[in-house]
Order: C-alpha cells, then sequence, then structure tokens
C-alpha cells in the first residue's frame, strides 16, 4: 500500500458479511442427522449385545457368536468414525454459510471426539482384521538327555 492511498476504515473492517439464508436450516437438518445416527448405532449395538448374550447362553453355533462379533466391530468402527466425522462436516457446513459461532462450537465438538472416534475405530479395525500369525521359525533337531535320540519336527 502507498502512503498516497486511503485505508479502509475501521468500521468498513468490522463489517461481517450476513450469513447466507440456507446455513440456519442445513446445520439443524445435519445436526438432527448426527445424532440420529448416533442414537441408531447405540441401539443396534444394544441389540447386537443382546442377541450375543441370549446366543452364549442357548445352543448358538461358535459362527453364530462369531458373526455377532464381527457385526458388533462394524457398529463400533462406523460410531467411531461417525463420532468425529459429524461434528467436522457440520462445522465445515457453518463456516461456508458464514456462521463463525456454530462452526467453532461444532469444530471444537470435532475436535474433542477425534481422539476417542479414533481410538475406538481402531480398536473395530484391529478386531475385525487381525494381523497373519508369525511363520513358524526353523525347526532344530535336538538331542534328549539321557535317550542318545534326536527328535526332529516333522519326522
Amino acid at each position: 500500500m502507498s502512503c498516497f492511498e486511503q485505508r479502509p476504515s475501521l468500521q468498513a473492517m468490522s463489517e461481517r458479511r450476513p450469513a447466507t439464508q440456507w446455513s440456519a436450516p442445513a446445520i439443524a437438518l445435519l445436526t438432527l442427522l448426527w445424532l440420529g445416527s448416533l442414537l441408531v448405532l447405540v441401539l443396534l449395538a444394544f441389540s447386537i449385545g443382546m442377541e450375543s448374550w441370549a446366543g452364549r447362553h442357548s445352543a448358538a453355533t461358535t459362527a453364530e457368536i462369531e458373526r455377532l462379533a464381527h457385526q458388533g466391530s462394524l457398529i463400533v468402527l462406523c460410531g467411531g468414525i461417525l463420532l468425529f466425522a459429524g461434528p467436522l462436516a457440520i462445522a465445515t457446513t457453518a463456516f461456508a454459510g458464514r456462521r463463525p459461532w456454530a462452526a467453532g462450537v461444532y469444530g471444537v465438538l470435532g475436535v474433542l471426539a477425534f481422539v476417542p472416534g479414533v481410538l475406538s475405530a481402531s480398536g473395530a479395525y484391529r478386531e475385525m482384521n487381525p494381523p497373519a500369525p508369525e511363520p513358524p521359525g526353523r525347526y532344530v533337531c535336538q538331542e534328549h538327555s539321557g535317550e542318545g535320540g534326536f527328535s526332529c519336527p516333522g519326522g
């Protein structure tokens, strides 16, 4: 800025652009969808837990119990991601709609929910996809003390 140009007045700098008309209904709708999704996941987790409990105390097969455990892990994975992704999506919408307070509140909520959400989602993912077992080590023949013979794995 050269010395001959006028600087904008303090009043002009402090004027905000008004919030968009669509932002308040969009934030409310996304909030309801986020909370409703979390409620559905909690109810699904409860029903799977009750079914698993009933299966353990009856003649349920191992495959049935493993299927329920896999479904439970999938719900925890989805819930962990939804826990922090929902508020961050709402904060992005609020920021785009020029609602700084809503963007700040949902942004802080998303950041606070990030650690528990990622920890629960990563634990569920590891439970659903366990690491491959380590390959067996190299076998060697061992002499048994006092017997004079060798024992070799595989024959």
